[in-house]
């Protein structure tokens, strides 16, 4: 549903694939589970975002609510607020 609204290129990053991020040119990432990314990934993530000479569009999703990881320190603060985060809620239920 967010393609049309992706800047181009747009990257995908599935969960399972071992973490990089993007070198080359990049309009959009779109990151799985940023939840489960360790803390230097996390570091990586916002130096990245922090350091692009142009205005990065990422889209990270994740089942965890992130504030409660952002409390016990297993989230970097400065990710959660730099990510500016939306929370989505969608009933499985079938209608």
């Amino acid at each position: 549903f967010l393609a049309p609204y992706l800047r181009r290129p747009v990257v995908w990053k599935p969960s399972e694939a071992p973490f990089a991020l993007p070198a080359g040119e990049c309009g959009a990432l779109v990151l799985q589970n940023v939840a489960a990314l360790g803390r230097q990934e996390q570091s990586d993530l916002l130096r990245w975002l922090d350091g692009a000479s142009e205005r990065k569009q990422v889209v990270a999703t994740t089942t965890q609510p992130l504030f409660p990881l952002v409390v016990r320190g297993l989230f970097d603060e400065a990710l959660y607020y730099r990510l500016n985060v939306v929370l989505l809620s969608v009933d499985s239920t079938p209608t």
